[in-house]
């Protein structure tokens, strides 16, 4: 019930350069590639990490990892940062230069010993994974905690993750419903569900709780987050938060299948009766339910500004 650039991998590099905004100190944001040139060319550190970046991810220029690297080393060696922590993520993915998990630490140590919330993040990913490191999950979570302090939303996610059990964390519900409260606070929709997930199960440091529970998933539900509009579904299927209401389950798994959730496309073929799934176990709706089901889809796709696709 949980859900954590031109190619793939740009995407990738994206993930692991980018900072905060509001870090981006050395004024990179305030130029324009007809500005940045000249400014780069006087020695200017945000100019050079903005020409750098612009190569790196082809951002209206050519992609050119010769170049990048250029004005990118020009800016750290200015202790730009943001330059820091991108050339440890060209060495982190091996991108203009072979890959090397050690040389990417060195870089990544350098920009979050300036406080760089993205650089403290892949220095915890990289303690996670045992990139360049022995695998260390207790440095992994210093090094997360000290980007989620900084508000850095995949931190928060992954922290939030973590304390649920992942990679052999001890369980802290409480823990966990923190990091994803400041990931919803900050409108990540995949934390309202996890906050939804969190208080249906219950547990040591956090009370179960349906309302909240429910609470939470349909606030990320009603913003359009299909897992989320599963699970509305799924407790009004089982009844066990709110009463049994298949028509408004059946409603909710339209919209989350229409988004791509294949659980819910699950649910609603067992509603439908036109199959059967082992995963789910529903009692097909009876023929005056279908027809308040298919005016309740309706007018719930109408509601999210959706058109649910036809059967």
């Amino acid at each position: 019930m949980l859900g954590h650039a031109k190619t793939l991998c740009g995407m990738l590099l994206l993930g692991l350069m980018l900072g905060l905004a509001a870090q981006i100190t050395m004024a990179a944001d305030a130029f324009t590639l007809a500005t940045a040139g000249p400014a780069a060319a006087k020695g200017d550190a945000g100019a050079e990490y903005f020409m750098g970046r612009a190569y790196a991810l082809g951002e209206g220029v050519t992609q050119n990892y010769a170049q990048a690297l250029s004005y990118l080393r020009q800016a750290a060696d200015q202790r730009n940062a943001a330059a820091e922590n991108h050339l440890g993520a060209l060495y982190t993915q091996g991108l203009g230069v072979p890959q090397d998990y050690g040389i990417a630490l060195q870089w990544y140590r350098k920009a979050a010993a300036q406080g760089y919330a993205a650089a403290d993040n892949n220095l915890g990913r990289a303690y996670e994974l045992g990139q360049g490191v022995p695998t260390n999950m207790v440095e992994a979570v210093k090094w997360y905690t000290r980007a989620a302090e900084q508000n850095r939303l995949d931190a928060e996610l992954t922290l939030g993750d973590i304390y649920l059990g992942y990679r052999g964390v001890k369980v802290n519900l409480a823990e966990a419903r923190k990091w994803f409260e400041k990931a919803w606070a900050q409108g990540d929709l995949s934390a309202g569900n996890n906050l939804g997930s969190v208080y249906e199960a219950g547990g040591t440091g956090v009370a179960q709780n349906c309302q909240q529970a429910m609470k939470y998933y349909r606030a990320a539900a009603e913003r359009g987050f299909a897992l989320a509009q599963m699970n509305v579904g799924r407790l009004y299927v089982e009844g066990t938060c709110v009463p049994v209401d298949p028509v408004e389950a059946y409603a909710w798994f339209k919209v989350a299948d229409h988004n791509g959730n294949l659980i819910a496309r699950h649910y609603e073929e067992d509603l439908d009766g036109t199959m059967t799934h082992g995963d789910v176990a529903c009692r097909p709706l009876t023929a005056a339910q279908r027809v308040k089901a298919t005016a309740r889809t309706a007018e719930l796709a109408k509601t999210l500004g959706q058109k649910p696709a036809a059967k």
